[in-house]
């Protein structure tokens, strides 16, 4: 029992000692990046090398195969609008010198060469409000229809009849300004359309 109780004295009185704040290893410690990996980690062999180029293309044959392009039916049909928009192009280019050689334009002067000469100034003339309201209602008109919650198909509709009417309304005028009138008319219907075909494939 003395014994029992010199040795409990005596470890109640031994000092403790603290460890130092910083020990040094002397050994690397086992997922320490630099020394080795963690046992979680695939072996090298089995990945592919970062710096290969086939590394994407091995990643994108994992999924489902991709459907053909010749089956997509969005993509067939934005293909068809641009094949009959280039004809409207074509032919708003060619309507306007064969309008205004009516003598209700009054183009007409004593030679043949300065009568083409000044159809073909008017012609660049009644060009420009095409031109200009095409260009802001691509851009801002469309947007704010876009913003407000228009959908795109609306506004490829209603611009595609705007465009259409009009074309085979300019037949009809007798003189400049009225050809002016009902080209910005036009040119707010193929702002709006155009502005929302091309809109549709990134969504």
């Amino acid at each position: 029992g003395r014994v029992r109780a010199t040795r409990s004295q005596g470890q109640g009185t031994r000092p403790h000692r603290h460890h130092p704040p910083s020990v040094t290893l002397s050994t690397p410690h086992p997922f320490h990046p630099l020394t080795a990996s963690p046992p979680h980690r695939l072996s090298p062999h089995l990945l592919p090398p970062p710096s290969s180029p086939f590394t994407l293309l091995q990643d994108d044959s994992k999924g489902p195969p991709r459907p053909s392009v010749w089956r997509d039916t969005p993509l067939l049909t934005l293909g068809a609008s641009f094949f009959f928009v280039a004809f409207f192009i074509v032919g708003q280019q060619i309507q306007p010198p064969l309008l205004l050689e009516r003598s209700s334009f009054g183009l007409e002067e004593d030679s043949e060469t300065r009568t083409q000469e000044r159809i073909a100034l008017t012609s660049g003339l009644v060009a420009i409000p095409t031109s200009l309201v095409t260009a802001f209602v691509m851009t801002v008109g469309y947007l704010s229809l876009s913003k407000r919650g228009v959908r795109d198909e609306t506004c490829v509709l209603v611009g595609g009849l705007v465009a259409s009417i009009t074309f085979f309304v300019v037949p009809m005028c007798k003189t400049v300004w009225q050809l002016c009138v009902i080209n910005a008319v036009q040119g707010a219907g193929c702002g709006m359309f155009m502005g929302a075909v091309q809109a549709m494939p990134s969504k």
